[in-house]
């Protein structure tokens, strides 16, 4: 198998970190979503409508779901 040095230039290093605070990107079923976690009573605050279709609960952290990202017009 061929292996391939680390890179170390700038614009590798530079797009590797997201901002800090940036809720990272994903593709949920083929759709681009920000990868978004709410506390418990977060969670609990939120109306049926106003919760993602796809979560996880994850104990001691609260619920975390795919939120999608709306097009740019």
């Amino acid at each position: 198998m061929m292996s391939y040095p680390p890179r170390t230039d700038a614009i590798f290093k530079a797009s590797a970190t997201p901002p800090r605070g940036a809720s990272p990107l994903i593709f949920a079923d083929g759709v681009l979503c920000r990868l978004r976690t709410w506390t418990e009573d977060e969670w609990l605050a939120l109306t049926a409508s106003d919760r993602p279709m796809r979560y996880v609960h994850a104990p001691g952290l609260g619920y975390v779901g795919a939120v999608r990202v709306e097009p740019m017009e």
